[in-house]
């Protein structure tokens, strides 16, 4: 997917005064044009990753407030200015990368839902969680639905001694020794990868700016720290 870096530089003039967007409680502060590059980064390694990434919340809920100010400033434009239809697009834009990354999510959540519903249950109160409020109650409900239609449909016309059913023994995994394509952002001068066998490892050197095919289990912990991008 191709940046969309040639026209966020109108951006700042569709968020109007609001140009500068903050992220985290940390005072992490980005221009609108990097809030939206960041959210595009988050977009394409969810998409790529095997497995359900950390969500970006606060960038995205910053982003879709600000959306609503930028379809504002369009309404001060007017429809026969030629900027009109290019801040249109660029506005479309942002809402397609945000719709896609949220529906991306919550694919992951359906296909992995009992998996990460039993890690959801292990995790300790001081842990992240990898699912927001919202994902949490859409998975809890989603799974009690599917246990509800399963009895109804199901099970209830079945014997009794086979009514019972094991739903653990059908949890979807995710493939976290799949491969992927990586972008290097930062130096990672020791990472071990396997070396093919069941048990051997070798240290490999990522220099910044290079590109690599490599496990997704050896690289996953420089993606969440951000010294990697997906390809």
């Amino acid at each position: 997917m191709a940046s969309y870096s040639g026209n966020l530089t109108q951006l700042s003039d569709l968020f109007g005064t609001a140009d500068t967007i903050s992220e985290t409680e940390d005072a992490e502060f980005l221009s609108a044009s990097e809030a939206v590059k960041k959210l595009e980064e988050s977009w394409l390694n969810e998409m790529l990753a095997p497995e359900l990434l950390s969500p970006q919340t606060e960038l995205v809920d910053c982003l879709l407030e600000q959306t609503k100010n930028m379809e504002e400033n369009l309404m001060a434009i007017s429809k026969s200015d030629f900027r009109f239809a290019l801040h249109r697009m660029e506005v479309e834009r942002i809402r397609y990368v945000v719709t896609s990354y949220l529906r991306i999510r919550l694919e992951k959540i359906e296909k992995f839902l009992g998996y990460l519903l039993n890690n959801e249950n292990k995790r300790q109160r001081n842990e992240p969680s990898l699912l927001t409020e919202d994902e949490l109650k859409f998975a809890q409900e989603l799974n009690s639905n599917t246990e509800t239609h399963l009895k109804t449909l199901g099970l209830r016309h079945m014997p009794t001694n086979m009514r019972e059913i094991n739903t653990q023994k059908f949890i979807t995994t995710p493939n976290r020794d799949s491969y992927v394509f990586v972008c290097v952002k930062d130096d990672a001068p020791s990472v071990l990868v396997s070396d093919g066998t069941s048990e051997g490892e070798i240290e490999v050197e990522l220099l910044k700016n290079s590109q690599h095919l490599l496990p997704y289990r050896s690289i996953s912990s420089l993606l969440q720290n951000n010294t990697v991008n997906l390809l």
